[in-house]
């Protein structure tokens, strides 16, 4: 978080203390180009605990994840903090970690067009905090691909993208983006099983439509219930594997 918040601020002028109250730096904007949605502010402030890292070592454990495993995640730019906690539970429990990124967010996410969630994760691996990387990137947003938002915020989406020099997932047919990650989940974890998906934020393909992803309980998914595996996505089909 430190490292983040002096980027932040050497680079894009202090913090507003009066929004982002912890003066984590992990606080976004209330509107810009890239952002998908709106989310209540309470809802992001909630994820500024160092403590979220601890509790995603504690489902990882209660899922029978051993140290050591390999885990399917998916990010969007929308919940920096809670995505910054996936990584710190992994480095503790030795994870191998396949990661596929949505980078626009939703209201007070990592927003900002010039510093997004792949500016961000790049920053942590230049400083040697972390080796996790993202495998591939989206646009995020309506159908992952940024469905009404202003041509210079898709534009913006891109070249965040480039930047970082991560493969694009574009797709126009939804099902053509789930088969996709899949595919490249398979493809990045060779002969070795994977252990557990994480989804961080509300991307569409990775948790369904508006009433698939409220199918899912919050936490630890188990055993999901027969309606949440009714809608596909990439996490309904993970669980119809049993993981």
């Amino acid at each position: 978080m430190a490292i983040i918040r002096k980027h932040r601020v050497d680079n894009f002028g202090p913090i507003n203390k009066k929004i982002d109250t912890p003066n984590s730096g992990l606080i976004g904007v209330l509107s810009s180009p890239i952002t998908s949605s709106t989310i209540e502010l309470d809802a992001k402030l909630t994820t500024i605990n160092p403590n979220w890292a601890a509790v995603v070592v504690d489902m990882l454990k209660n899922a029978k994840v051993k140290d050591g495993s390999t885990v399917a995640v998916s990010f969007t730019g929308s919940f920096p903090a809670i995505n910054l906690a996936v990584l710190s539970a992994a480095r503790a429990m030795n994870l191998r970690l396949i990661i596929i990124t949505s980078v626009s967010s939703s209201t007070w996410g990592a927003n900002l067009p010039n510093f997004t969630w792949l500016d961000m994760e790049s920053l942590l691996v230049k400083k040697g905090l972390f080796n996790y990387r993202t495998v591939a990137a989206s646009l995020g947003g309506v159908k992952d691909n940024a469905y009404g938002m202003s041509e210079d915020g898709r534009r913006m989406l891109r070249a965040a993208i480039a930047r970082n020099g991560i493969p694009m997932l574009e797709f126009e047919d939804v099902k053509d983006n789930i088969n996709a990650r899949t595919e490249l989940y398979v493809e990045k974890s060779g002969d070795v099983p994977i252990s557990a998906y994480i989804n961080v934020g509300g991307g569409t393909i990775s948790t369904g439509t508006y009433i698939g992803k409220r199918r899912f309980k919050p936490g630890l998914n188990i055993r999901p219930s027969h309606m949440a595996l009714k809608i596909d996505s990439v996490m309904s089909r993970y669980a119809r594997e049993g993981i």
